[in-house]
């Protein structure tokens, strides 16, 4: 257990874990190796493993341990106590709910740990005869200690019912591996997809801003023209020419420049010749609106 005791303490101020690795029987479950996490997600106070852990621990799996499986995880809790959190609960509910995996927990200030199983569907502590004392620092009798309290917890913990009414059927490293890899393939491929959605809404946002702001240029030029209509006496020598926009009708535009939408009629009768149909206007299309 030397790679845990240095993991643990080369970072005893915050939180750390890793995956462990052995092989579980009908009684026991023998633990052989800990890969630590060099990437978590951090959640308030909490962590979580990122994908390329589980692709590491598997690798490992595979090349080193064949016939071992992935038998729980361990975790760091700085001065809190080596106690399971609400959050570690459903964590180890959601990615080892299989009947042999166990959880270490351990408190580098207070030199604590604890081991944890299921028995009978519920999470629960090895109880007393299995907690174990966790030497902090590099001595190597503290480390001895340790993991031979893990066979010795563990074991017992087995005999109490770990497996009682759960499946026992171990799955092949293999298997699992292939399995997460085509979960992470089909994650990556919905996060490409996910991409992609979001670019082309970002385009057709831009888009959609750069369309607005052409509109309001143009309605803030009618206004300027109208008030220097206003102020000049030869009004009816005044003629916008207007582009309409998605969603422009002739009573909507009499509406903003006469400020009456029967005004329609006067804009319909200066561009007789270009709106054979006054309820018909194309995106676009350039028309004449005389002003007051």
């Amino acid at each position: 257990m030397d790679v845990i005791a240095q993991h643990v303490n080369s970072a005893w101020a915050r939180k750390v874990g890793g995956i462990l690795i052995g092989r579980p029987s009908n009684t026991s479950v023998t633990i052989q190796a800990a890969i630590p996490a060099d990437q978590v997600e951090e959640h308030g106070n909490e962590i979580a493993f990122l994908p390329l852990v589980w692709e590491q621990t598997y690798d490992v799996l595979i090349e080193r341990y064949p016939g071992s499986r992935i038998v729980g995880w361990y975790h760091s809790h700085p001065g809190t106590g080596p106690i399971l959190s609400d959050y570690d609960r459903r964590l180890h509910s959601v990615l080892f709910s299989e009947a042999p995996s166990v959880a270490l927990v351990l408190d580098p200030v207070a030199q604590k740990s604890a081991w944890y199983g299921w028995v009978l569907g519920r999470l629960v502590p090895a109880g007393a005869a299995q907690q174990t004392a966790f030497v902090a620092g590099p001595a190597r009798r503290g480390l001895a200690a340790v993991a031979a309290a893990i066979a010795v917890g563990v074991a017992a913990a087995g005999a109490g019912g770990y497996w009682i009414g759960r499946d026992r059927a171990p799955m092949s490293v293999s298997t699992a591996s292939a399995q997460l890899r085509t979960r992470l393939r089909a994650e990556q491929s919905q996060a490409r997809q996910l991409g992609e959605r979001l670019a082309a809404a970002q385009k057709e946002l831009t888009r959609a801003a750069a369309e607005k702001a052409a509109r309001e240029a143009e309605l803030a030029a009618i206004r300027t023209r109208l008030r220097q209509a206003a102020q000049s006496p030869r009004r009816d020598a005044f003629v916008l020419r207007f582009h309409v926009q998605p969603g422009d009708t002739l009573w909507g535009l009499a509406e903003r420049v006469y400020g009456d939408p029967r005004g329609w009629k006067r804009i319909y009768r200066a561009n007789a010749k270009r709106l054979p149909d006054p309820n018909i206007l194309r995106v676009g299309q350039a028309i004449l609106v005389p002003l007051p």
